[in-house]
């Protein structure tokens, strides 16, 4: 009789959770959870030595794409290509936009850095 109960358990509970439809499922999850996006862009793709990195990160809402407003540190890094950090950086995010500088005039090889 015990196990009777317990399966018929189960079989409510997983026929629980199978009606609801999948948008429905992630509409709660999505405003049970905020879904953050991140984007990066510096002013031009390659950079000779000794010229400055300028760039913006923009911090999103992963469901409307509008800036999010909250004041958190993003931390932006430059990487050699042996997986060395070489310059970091740390600013407040200000309404969702980040303004950002690298100087790489302090002996930076020519490579390739990410």
């Amino acid at each position: 009789m015990h196990n009777w109960f317990l399966i018929v358990l189960l079989l409510s509970s997983t026929t629980q959770i199978f009606t609801q439809s999948p948008g429905e499922e992630l509409s709660v999850c999505a405003s049970e959870f905020l879904t953050e996006k991140i984007y990066v862009h510096t002013d031009k793709e390659y950079y000779l030595p000794d010229e400055a990195i300028y760039g913006k990160v923009y911090h999103l809402h992963g469901q409307d794409h509008s800036l999010i407003d909250t004041a958190v540190v993003v931390h932006v890094e430059l990487w050699s290509y042996e997986d060395k950090l070489v310059r970091q950086l740390r600013t407040k995010n200000r309404k969702g936009v980040v303004s950002f500088s690298i100087d790489t005039d302090l002996g930076l090889n020519p490579g390739i850095y990410h």
